[in-house]
């Protein structure tokens, strides 16, 4: 926001400055072309799935066909924030653009799967596709878990006595 001109010096202030309150505003959809992109593919794959009402096999086509390009579109995000972030935060951030990139490969061959035999459709993945995805969330689940935050020394070890449930604590 801020002032703006509107000739010979005279200023308009914002709404911000008036008040002083400081606004938030979300950004326009069209402002952000990767967001724009991503909700016009889901539109297509949407009016593809009702257009294909009655055609399973189909359907699932359409699923594996347009899954890998948003898998595409988390890796390459992930790696964006990567490259913006330091320390802990950006080793997360790099592990999450691997792990996408591990369900872009999974997803990516159940889709070819899924075209190679259509009468075997279905939306769970194959065994490759689920390994890929028990793999990469396996991974997301330690990086969380190891992840460093406030008020945590190293020197407490993992998991620490502070982690357990107290159902696990010894009855008094």
């Amino acid at each position: 926001m801020g002032i703006q001109e509107i000739g010979q010096g005279a200023r308009v202030a914002s709404t911000a400055e008036r008040t002083g309150r400081r606004q938030v505003t979300l950004p326009a959809l069209h402002r952000d072309p990767v967001l724009l992109a991503a909700t016009l593919w889901t539109a297509l794959a949407t009016a593809l799935f009702v257009v294909l009402d009655g055609r399973t096999s189909r359907q699932v086509q359409v699923y594996w066909s347009f899954q890998p390009p948003v898998d595409a579109l988390f890796a390459y995000s992930s790696w964006r924030v990567h490259r913006m972030a330091t320390g802990a935060i950006r080793r997360f951030w790099i592990i999450l653009a691997a792990v996408a990139s591990l369900f872009l490969l999974g997803d990516v061959y159940q889709a070819i799967l899924t075209y190679r035999e259509p009468r075997g459709w279905s939306t769970g993945g194959g065994a490759v596709q689920t390994s890929m995805l028990a793999a990469g969330l396996g991974v997301v689940i330690v990086a969380m878990l190891v992840h460093p935050h406030p008020g945590r020394t190293g020197r407490t070890g993992w998991p620490s006595g502070s982690t357990r449930p107290p159902c696990w604590s010894a009855a008094p």
